[in-house]
């Protein structure tokens, strides 16, 4: 079942369970925390048989593209258990994701990985990064 958490909101117990599966899909990076530099504005999340089995955040931002300021939403650290890998629930994650995003009138949205290929599948599209990009590449996708 797929549950969507406001940051101020997420149940302690959730946030017990965030910092196992984010130690075990990113070893050696989060060491225990829920989020790195900042909270997320939200957090959606998977349980199956009681056990929180994927996770995404979601975090709303205004960028400058030319003059103008526009709405997008990122969609940051995507992961499932690896047991539970090829089933179709991270893809889950990532239409609600984009359901969330397209409610909240957000013009595109930024997914770091380095996972590419599971991004195409949901027709993101790979960009390449510039020399002020703080990372090696992003998927975005349009909404419209």
């Amino acid at each position: 079942m797929i549950h969507i958490f406001a940051e101020p909101t997420l149940p302690a117990a959730v946030q017990d369970e965030l910092r196992i599966l984010l130690d075990e899909a990113f070893p050696g990076f989060f060491n225990g925390r829920t989020h790195i530099k900042q909270q997320p504005h939200f957090r959606i999340v998977t349980h199956q048989r009681g056990n929180l089995i994927t996770r995404v955040e979601l975090d709303y931002r205004v960028i400058r593209v030319g003059a103008e300021g526009v709405c997008i939403c990122g969609l940051i650290d995507l992961c499932v258990r690896k047991h539970c890998r090829g089933r179709g629930i991270g893809s889950r994650l990532l239409e609600e994701g984009e359901g969330q995003a397209r409610k909240a009138g957000v013009a595109f949205m930024v997914l770091m990985a380095n996972r590419r290929d599971i991004y195409s599948r949901h027709g993101l599209e790979h960009v390449q990064a510039t020399k002020r990009s703080a990372t090696a590449g992003a998927a975005v996708a349009i909404l419209r």
